[in-house]
């Protein structure tokens, strides 16, 4: 919605659709677009009615990798009155499990690298 400039249809619908690029980002390590993907390119599909799909990984078994792909198809929805609320989100994860374990934890290393990279480089003014 915010790309082709076109007035939202419910703000909230926009956030969701925010929160699936960033559940798929922090599930997978993974930008949610190419970095080669041009802006007109991104714009060009949705103006056509489609949304850029997401590489879903699926040869490692990454911890929460199908719940999340489950709810970013939802929440990544074009139809925007089609996606989920804010409180169906939070209900679905709430039944997710309950994270990875310790063996399962090798899969976010790369994330949270990038993270600890990109804090130190945050400054904060009060």
């Amino acid at each position: 919605e915010m790309l082709l400039k076109q007035p939202m249809s419910s703000a909230t619908a926009t956030d969701i659709f925010s929160f699936g690029r960033l559940a798929f980002f922090v599930v997978t390590g993974l930008l949610p677009l190419p970095d080669d993907m041009e802006l007109d390119v991104v714009r060009q599909q949705y103006s056509s009615g489609h949304v850029p799909e997401l590489a879903w990984h699926t040869a490692d078994r990454v911890p929460l990798l199908e719940n999340c792909q489950k709810l970013c198809e939802r929440c990544l929805l074009f139809n925007a009155p089609m996606r989920p609320t804010a409180i169906e989100v939070l209900s679905e994860l709430q039944h997710w499990p309950q994270g990875p374990n310790e063996t399962q934890m090798h899969h976010f290393k790369p994330l949270k690298a990038f993270l600890d990279e990109e804090s130190s480089k945050l400054t904060v003014t009060l």
